[in-house]
């Protein structure tokens, strides 16, 4: 089972011999799974030879963190769907116990009532919604599924979820990865995103592989041209009428201010590629 583990700067110290201490990382990622089900055409899970599907067991996850002291902040996203992973919420509970902020990447698409519950309980800090369309064609064309309906509907009735329960985490974000094939249609998502109470929408650049849909063609990095920054100007726009904070369109710095905040609390993530 592959573990998706990256490190930052270091915040705790652990023993490296006599007179000697090594630094250890604030932050981890650690993939619970590697299964997913969807088939994005911007993902190199869809495109490239893999090892065998598998979950990552709840003790492995402890010897994991065990190796870790201190850590301030768990990402629980690889390339897999997390929500699949079968001890999820006890991962996010001991993570959660141990003071760390934990968040993940998700479709949403297996986020029904009863493990809705089982995360808020565990102490998730963060919920990231991956949702790149704002209507089913688009959705499918892009994810490779029919579950633009689901992933909706899932995200809206856990915002509810969370105000039936008067519980402030976790935040709940969309995150859009923005292509020429769909940014037109990112206003239409900021909207909804409001409408369902969704506090925040991060447009996620494209890192391309040259497969799918993943190709430079696609890209709006860069020197994207007119057409392409007034998409961007009406978001905005967008984005202040839905009372929804945009982040990553360049045109202007991210709000980060926020009160409360917890050790590892960088927003948004420093990693180029993450999906759900």
């Amino acid at each position: 089972m592959q573990k998706d583990i990256g490190s930052h700067a270091p915040c705790a110290t652990s023993p490296a011999g006599p007179g000697q201490l090594k630094p250890t990382p604030k932050e981890v990622y650690i993939e619970p799974t590697n299964r997913c089900n969807e088939l994005c055409l911007t993902c190199p899970r869809t495109f490239f030879q893999r090892e065998p599907e598998a979950d990552l067991t709840y003790e492995a996850f402890v010897r994991i963190l065990d190796q870790f002291p201190g850590v301030e902040r768990v990402v629980l996203h690889g390339v897999g769907e997390p929500l699949l992973a079968h001890d999820l919420p006890a991962m996010v509970a001991e993570a959660n116990r141990r003071g760390a902020r934990v968040l993940f990447n998700t479709n949403a698409l297996a986020l029904n009532r009863r493990l809705a519950g089982q995360l808020v309980d565990a102490g998730l800090d963060e919920l990231r919604v991956s949702m790149d369309a704002a209507d089913r064609e688009t959705y499918r064309a892009i994810r490779g599924v029919d579950g633009y309906a689901k992933a909706m509907r899932r995200t809206e009735d856990f915002c509810a979820h969370l105000g039936e329960r008067g519980a402030l985490r976790p935040r709940v974000s969309m995150f859009f990865m923005a292509m020429r094939e769909n940014l037109a249609q990112l206003p239409t998502v900021i909207e909804a995103a409001g409408a369902m109470g969704v506090g925040t929408v991060v447009l996620q650049r494209l890192v391309y592989f040259d497969k799918g849909l993943a190709v430079a063609g696609q890209s709006v990095m860069g020197e994207v041209g007119a057409e392409v920054d007034r998409l961007l100007e009406r978001c905005e726009q967008a984005a202040l009428s839905a009372g929804v904070e945009l982040v990553g369109t360049g045109r202007r710095p991210a709000e980060r201010d926020e009160p409360g905040r917890r050790p590892g609390d960088d927003y948004p993530p420093d990693d180029k590629y993450r999906r759900g």
